[in-house]
C-alpha cells in the first residue's frame, strides 16, 4: 500500500535527502523520462544509464528548484541536458578515435519539413531512431522533438549550422528509407 504524496511534500523530502521521497519522485517520473532518454540513446541500457545520471543530478540540485515553474519542466530540462551531455561525450570520444574528413561532408539544405509516421507503435519508432548514427540521432531529436533551431543545435553540439542541417537531412533520409513501406506524410 503506497501513500500519495503532494509534489510539495516530495520536493521537501528530496531537499532533506529523504530516500523514500527520492524513490517516490523517481518512480513518478521514470516512465515518462525513460522514453525521452530512449530517443537519444542507442540502446535501452544506455537510456537507463542516462536516466540514472539525470536523476543523480536532479537529487543533487533539488535545492535549486525554486517553484517558479512546474517541477516536471525543471526535471525535463535536466534530463534533456543529460542526454545532450551523453551525446557530446560520445561525439568527443569518436573525434579522438578517428579524425573526421570534412571533405566527405556535402552540406545539404534541410528540407525543413517534418513528417508524421502512421501505423507505427512508439517502440517501433524508437527502434528506428536508435538505429541512426549517434550524431544523426542527436540532431534529429533536438530538431524534431525538442524544437531547437539549427543555430541552437550547432552551438550545443559544437558544429556548424550547415553541418547540423546536413545531419538532420541525412537522418530524415535514413528514416524514410527504413520506413519506405510505411506511409509517410510530408507536412
Amino acid at each position: 500500500m503506497s501513500l500519495e504524496y503532494s509534489e510539495a511534500e516530495i520536493i521537501a523530502g528530496c531537499q532533506k535527502g529523504d530516500r523514500t521521497m527520492q524513490e517516490v519522485l523517481y518512480r513518478r517520473h521514470y516512465s515518462e523520462y525513460l522514453k525521452l532518454c530512449l530517443r537519444y540513446a542507442s540502446c535501452e541500457p544506455d537510456a537507463k544509464q542516462i536516466m540514472n545520471d539525470a536523476f543523480f543530478k536532479i537529487f543533487s540540485r533539488i535545492d535549486q528548484y525554486n517553484f517558479d515553474g512546474p517541477l516536471g519542466a525543471w526535471i525535463r530540462r535536466i534530463v534533456v541536458n543529460t542526454c545532450l551531455d551523453h551525446v557530446k561525450q560520445k561525439m568527443r570520444r569518436e573525434r579522438k578515435e578517428r579524425a573526421m574528413d570534412n571533405d566527405q561532408l556535402h552540406l545539404a539544405t534541410s528540407d525543413r519539413g517534418s513528417f508524421i509516421i502512421d501505423n507505427l507503435s512508439f517502440n517501433e519508432i524508437i527502434k528506428h531512431i536508435q538505429e541512426l548514427p549517434e550524431k544523426h540521432r542527436a540532431v534529429f531529436n533536438m530538431s524534431v522533438f525538442e524544437g531547437m533551431s539549427h543555430k541552437e543545435i550547432a552551438d550545443e553540439l559544437e558544429m556548424s549550422h550547415g553541418t547540423s542541417q546536413w545531419y538532420l537531412s541525412k537522418a530524415k533520409e535514413m528514416l524514410r528509407m527504413k520506413l519506405s513501406p510505411v506511409k509517410l506524410k510530408t507536412l
